[in-house]
């Protein structure tokens, strides 16, 4: 039989009937068998015997399997269609919800309602985005990434649209809160989408698409200030709103990573073969359904009863991640630190700067010199982390301190040139620090797992939208000036930055350790 190639489960049966009939059949010429592979027995299909991975530096993550040779070019190109495709989606998306500030002066008019009132309805979109995070996940999950991207972007211009007809702050306050909605969808789609097509580039190409958010604000700064001077408060959120629409074309271009995967052939299992290594990976994979059928055809008799509630957790992923990696509860808390302090400095560095006398013009442009330095941050972050001089964790720790001594020294000094220096350089260092959550992410999670962590840290970003910028608000007007509040934005990140750091370190103690008994064995 080994003289023969059968590549079906059909052919197999008709030589078995052959032989049985004693009918000779032709000779085939013998195949040679690359090293390396081997002959299954269940379907007789030629496939790699060891781990049959695909190239893992710019292939598609999650599960590895063989591409045919001429698929593999085109997934690394449209790779980089993906990341173009995100930094846009970005661009437009955050570009919108960050400069919806600009339009509190006239709405203060308009609706005749207190500053803060109205302060809680403009930062409802960034705040409603950051808290349904873990919840948009679940959607992504459903919908895939491209269906969730395409619908966030209609719900952003919908919402956007809506909100040029309202005539008081509740409604608008729920107008931007749907375009919140529609920006959770789009984040957490975009950061899986740029999580399946890279692995080793990841950090880079993650850092590409981000710099989209500071470049939205510094585009849409100027442009929302146009449109409102031009054509009102109304007409700027109509246009406005079809702008936004371009992140529809953007998610109709995540094509999805799956469809450059191969499906092994043949229909039977090979049950013997992946028992063992199903067992041992199970709670790594997720496949939690195969497990609980194990449990209840073993023969101990003792089967564990789920709740519906444990039941629910488990599908819903979120008992099986913070099982698996607990520390990343030290991480969110780290998130939610360092999003009082960001939140804080871009709600109140115009205030801060016409207090510290600089003129309207240079006090508002002291937010587009930020989001010059956050651009600059999230595509440099990623060069450094691809030249392997430093771990991502790490770099995060030195981000939280360089973000502090910046934002501490903006106080400190008293022209508009080094205050700009000291934006720009607190831009950088805090534009880093957002995209490197999900490369951390990336490292620490499987990638199934990845848009439900992700989820969660937005969500404790949204809990520090909510209290920095109104914390330091209430300092101010109990202090009567900026130079306690933007101290305590320096504290902010610091106490980030301690309660961060025990991972890394105690990563750095395993593999020391690790190392030494190599060392020694040998």
């Amino acid at each position: 039989m080994a003289d023969y190639t059968c590549d079906s489960s059909t052919r197999l049966h008709q030589f078995s009937a052959t032989m049985q009939e004693g009918i000779v059949l032709p000779r085939r010429p013998e195949t040679k068998i690359p090293e390396g592979e081997s002959i299954t027995m269940a379907n007789l299909d030629i496939e790699l015997s060891s781990e049959n991975e695909a190239d893992d530096r710019d292939q598609p993550s999650g599960r590895r399997e063989r591409l045919p040779a001429q698929a593999r070019p085109w997934s690394r190109r449209w790779g980089r269609v993906v990341v173009v495709a995100s930094f846009m989606a970005f661009l437009f998306e955050m570009g919108s919800i960050q400069t919806h500030g600009i339009y509190m002066p006239i709405l203060l008019e308009e609706f005749e309602v207190g500053s803060a009132e109205l302060g809680w309805v403009t930062s409802s979109a960034l705040a409603v985005l950051c808290l349904a995070g873990p919840f948009s996940s679940f959607f992504v999950k459903k919908l895939e990434c491209r269906r969730a991207i395409m619908l966030g972007g209609v719900m952003m211009a919908i919402g956007t649209g809506i909100a040029s007809f309202t005539n008081n702050s509740v409604y608008l306050f729920l107008c931007l809160g749907l375009v919140g909605l529609g920006g959770t969808l789009i984040q957490v789609g975009l950061v899986f989408m740029v999580g399946q097509y890279y692995n080793t580039h990841h950090a880079i190409a993650n850092g590409i698409a981000f710099s989209g958010i500071g470049a939205g604000v510094f585009a849409f700064s100027p442009l929302v200030q146009y449109l409102i001077n031009t054509y009102g408060w109304r007409g700027s959120f109509v246009i406005e709103s079809a702008i936004v629409m371009n992140v529809v074309v953007m998610g109709a271009l995540m094509r999805p990573a799956s469809r450059y995967k191969t499906r092994r052939s043949g229909s039977v299992p090979k049950r013997k073969v992946e028992t063992n290594e199903q067992e041992r990976n199970c709670s790594h994979t997720g496949d939690n359904d195969w497990c609980n059928e194990q449990e209840e055809s073993s023969d101990s008799g003792e089967i564990e009863i789920n709740t519906s509630l444990c039941r629910r957790c488990r599908r819903f992923g979120l008992c099986e991640l913070l099982g698996n990696t607990p520390w990343l509860l030290l991480l969110y808390l780290s998130c939610f630190l360092l999003e009082v302090g960001c939140s804080s400095v871009i709600f109140h560095i115009t205030n801060f700067g016409q207090a510290s006398g600089l003129d309207p013009t240079q006090a508002s442009s002291l937010l587009s010199f930020f989001g010059i330095g956050g651009v600059i941050g999230r595509v440099t972050y990623g060069l450094v982390l691809k030249i392997r001089c430093i771990r991502p964790y790490w770099m995060f720790e030195a981000c939280l301190l360089l973000s502090a001594l910046s934002v501490t020294f903006i106080t400190v000094v008293d022209s508009y040139v080094e205050k700009v220096i000291f934006i720009t350089s607190f831009g950088v260092t805090s534009g880093a620090l957002f995209p490197l959550v999900p490369v951390i992410l990336r490292q620490s999670v499987d990638i199934d797992q990845l848009p439900l962590a992700f989820g969660l840290s937005l969500f404790c970003n949204g809990v520090g939208t909510i209290a920095g910028g109104y914390l330091i608000g209430f300092v101010r007007d109990v202090t009567g000036d900026y130079t306690t509040a933007f101290y305590l934005i320096g504290i902010f990140f610091i106490v980030s930055a301690a309660v961060s750091l025990p991972q890394p370190v105690v990563s750095w103690y395993r593999r020391r350790r690790v190392c030494r008994s190599v060392q020694s064995a040998e």
